[in-house]
């Protein structure tokens, strides 16, 4: 049956059965779920108890000021009740229609003060979630029964992906992936080596990678194909003239000294030799190299003096230092290493119980396959609440509905949103899987 509306204080709304509540921002979809709860844990002979509610919603920040507020409205209406007691007149007329039927007389006062202690007594159990701290503790509860090994308490499993992921920055150093310049580089937009992890944890979450291929170890050998298929040759002795000639056509804008780094990259290019040991000092200089040769840094009156190669600097700036100009872009390295790392922790998760949010999702939607782990679950709650329904993906959607749409045991089960409102398109909320 379709309402137009739902007042959850009118004591003549029925809360139980399948509800979808739609609501704009500012109606009091909050509201409603804090009422719908102390109702839950009032009405019937046997009430739910708090531990076997289920709120479920999309954000931690969402989870915190749920927990505050049914905790906060549970208080408000024991005081009530209590109050109730002696000035059950004044309470009939200051309280929400639903609760006056548990004030008819002392009774059924005090049984229902009883019910909200209780609730009050045992908060901390109070079953208040994101989908995916829901998921884990499933798994992690009724670990036996989903046939996985979950000896971690959830905030380990951060740990250990962030020694796998300082682990493996360390192999792609050792590997000649990376150089000190990109490390450096990396380390230095972000203050310490911690912020980057961290970046990086987040980053993995999204799972959107652009994959560039700029390990050091392959333009290295991309730079020593092209000098020695390349038919110019250049004297050391006449590049470093030149250089000294033009230099003073530049202003003086460089940290340490510009003619040693000119002597590095010269003998280089002039002998044609390439050995990777001594590449990182090499690239280092190169960039000095050209930056000090940009235009930007050239003066705006200066000589002209007679060089040897001409056209050996814009030579230099358009043909060689793009073959390695992407390893000083700080974008792509961070998302080549972003590339990197993925795929060694999903060979970690795939190998080991360690669960990221994705992983968490797919293990249960896995173990749901399993009768008696689905059993376990659904006798766990007499009522589901499902806030921000609206960001629900596929994958959330086909665990919410195998758990609880036809679950005849369970007393309510409400998906409460506003399609409008949608803002996690790039967390894979879907909208049609909302509308179907």
């Amino acid at each position: 049956m379709i309402q137009k509306n739902f007042n959850c204080l009118d004591r003549e709304t029925n809360i139980y059965g399948n509800h979808l509540l739609e609501a704009s921002a500012g109606t009091g979809k909050t509201f409603a779920i804090e009422q719908i709860v102390v109702r839950l844990l009032l009405e019937k002979e046997e009430p739910a108890a708090i531990d076997e509610i289920l709120v479920v919603t999309f954000t931690k920040a969402a989870t915190k000021e749920l927990k505050l507020r049914i905790r906060s409205n549970i208080e408000k209406n024991l005081q009530l009740l209590k109050k109730a007691k002696s000035q059950k007149s004044e309470v009939q007329t200051i309280c929400y229609d639903y609760l006056r039927p548990f004030l008819i007389n002392d009774r059924t006062i005090d049984r229902s003060v009883e019910r909200l202690e209780e609730a009050l007594l045992f908060y901390d159990q109070a079953q208040i979630f994101t989908i995916h701290g829901f998921c884990y503790r499933m798994l992690k509860e009724f670990a036996f029964y989903a046939k996985v090994k979950l000896s971690l308490e959830e905030g380990d499993n951060s740990k250990l992906i962030k020694e796998a992921i300082v682990d493996h920055l360390k192999y792609l150093l050792d590997k000649k992936k990376y150089g000190p310049q990109q490390i450096s580089l990396l380390i230095s937009k972000n203050r310490n080596i911690g912020l980057l992890i961290e970046k990086l944890i987040k980053k993995l979450d999204e799972e959107v990678f652009i994959k560039e291929e700029i390990h050091v170890d392959t333009i290295f050998n991309k730079f020593c194909t092209f000098l020695n298929k390349s038919p110019l040759n250049y004297e050391f002795e006449k590049l470093l003239e030149d250089f000294e000639n033009i230099s003073s056509s530049y202003k003086k804008k460089y940290k340490g000294d510009i003619f040693e780094d000119a002597k590095d990259v010269f003998e280089i290019i002039s002998s044609k030799k390439c050995t990777f040991q001594g590449f990182d000092n090499f690239l280092k200089s190169a960039k000095s190299i050209n930056d000090f040769i940009d235009e930007k840094n050239k003066k705006v009156r200066s000589k002209e003096k007679k060089i040897n190669y001409p056209d050996f600097f814009s030579f230099f700036k358009n043909e060689i230092f793009p073959i390695f100009e992407k390893l000083f872009d700080y974008n792509i390295i961070f998302s080549n290493l972003l590339f990197d790392i993925s795929k060694r922790i999903k060979e970690i998760v795939d190998n080991e119980e360690i669960f990221t949010f994705d992983k968490i999702l797919e293990k249960m939607k896995e173990s749901l396959s399993l009768a008696n782990f689905k059993e376990k679950v659904q006798n766990r709650y007499e009522a589901v609440l499902v806030d921000e329904f609206q960001d629900t993906d596929p994958v959330q959607w086909e665990i919410f509905e195998k758990l609880f749409l036809s679950q005849k045991e369970l007393k309510a089960f409400y998906l409460i949103g506003d399609p409008k409102q949608s803002i996690y398109r790039f967390r894979k909320a879907d909208i049609y899987t909302y509308l179907k």
